[in-house]
């Protein structure tokens, strides 16, 4: 018997994590069916849950849901903390009392170590002025005590895997990478070659400051092109010379819209892999990219360009070098179809159910 615990309820949103978890769910149903047992944010508010109760109002609940007799807990980073602890005591207890193996539990994190992320942005909202904290210290806490206990972590890149393991040496050799997956039925190529005079540089991710957006929007401004700009899922409230902001669409419009454009550009600061990268290039674009977006299959000239994350010049660099070699852009565009292809959430699924086993 399986337990998989998630905040977000079933049919909820999706895109980025939420897409990521939906595959999840469905991957363990399949393959466990009756002895999987699913305990989610169903009739909870996705956001009261992560606010209400300093972001544990969803783990408190669900730790008194727990079923009795089961071989390993699955839930998600930093909203499990009190779930598995009532895990580690249950389990101790039987096996003092009947001799039971205790149950594993294992937790899948979407971004880097808490650490990680906290001092990278500290350094952003510190530049740009923003005085709240990025990181709650709670959920900072919470992690930590997280990660004392489970016996696994699954995280997406080997970049993502090093932030753990650097954050506390006592996860090394516990950290599992399982690289996501993309739909190739739903992200394609155009059925007809893009015909539009210049470059049509696409942005998809939201207004903060680890997506690096605030790099962008400079580099773009001084590159000597001709072409356009689109800012997908930011809602940036200014007029910017060659650039359309669409903000949040919805999401049967998404795969359209990569269809519309040429490349496709994210220089985050912290992420654990994006999704959108997966997506842009099942699209067939090639990628402008930092190494922190956490793509550790993703080549420098072959399937785009990777460029210093803050470096505003190098990011001008890119966006040129493929406004003055057009065919370079169809070269990568293959490219990264070709590679991203194998990437499938079936393929995800199976080595996430493997990882999960040998734990």
């Amino acid at each position: 018997m399986i337990i998989w615990s998630c905040p977000v309820p079933p049919g909820g949103k999706v895109g980025g994590p939420f897409t990521v978890l939906g595959q999840i769910r469905s991957g363990l149903e399949a393959h466990y069916k009756e002895n999987l047992t699913i305990i989610s944010g169903e009739g909870m508010p996705y956001e009261a849950a992560k606010t209400l109760a300093g972001g544990s109002l969803f783990d408190e609940l669900a730790s008194f849901s727990l079923p009795d007799n089961f071989g390993l807990f699955f839930g998600v980073g930093y909203d499990s903390l009190l779930q598995i602890r009532q895990i580690k005591m249950r389990g101790t207890i039987r096996n003092l009392l009947y001799g039971d193996t205790p149950p594993k539990c294992v937790t899948i994190h979407m971004s880097t170590h808490a650490e990680n992320a906290y001092r990278v942005l500290k350094e952003e909202y510190l530049k740009w002025g923003i005085k709240e904290e990025p990181l709650p210290p709670l959920l900072r806490w919470r992690g930590a005590k997280e990660h004392e206990l489970v016996d696994g972590i699954i995280v997406a890149s080997q970049q993502q895997r090093e932030t753990f393991e650097l954050g506390n040496p006592r996860l090394r050799g516990k950290v599992h990478v399982v690289p996501w997956g993309v739909d190739s039925s739903v992200f394609h190529p155009p059925d007809e070659k893009l015909n539009v005079d210049g470059l049509r540089l696409l942005y998809a991710g939201g207004n903060a400051p680890r997506k690096g957006v605030g790099y962008l929007l400079p580099a773009w401004n001084n590159a000597k092109l001709k072409g356009m700009l689109t800012i997908l899922g930011a809602n940036i409230r200014a007029s910017i010379w060659r650039t359309q902001i669409l903000g949040w669409v919805k999401d049967e419009d998404v795969p359209g819209i990569y269809k519309m454009h040429n490349v496709f550009v994210l220089a985050s600061l912290e992420e654990g892999s994006a999704c959108t990268i997966y997506e842009a290039m099942a699209s067939g674009l090639p990628c402008i990219i930092t190494k922190e977006c956490g793509i550790d299959f993703f080549k420098d000239s072959v399937h785009g360009l990777v460029v210093p994350a803050r470096d505003v010049k190098a990011l001008q660099d890119a966006i040129q070098y493929f406004a003055d070699n057009p065919d370079e852009i169809v070269r990568m565009g293959k490219n990264a179809k070709e590679t991203v292809s194998t990437y499938t959430w079936s393929r995800f699924q199976e080595n996430l159910i493997k990882e999960l086993e040998s734990v």
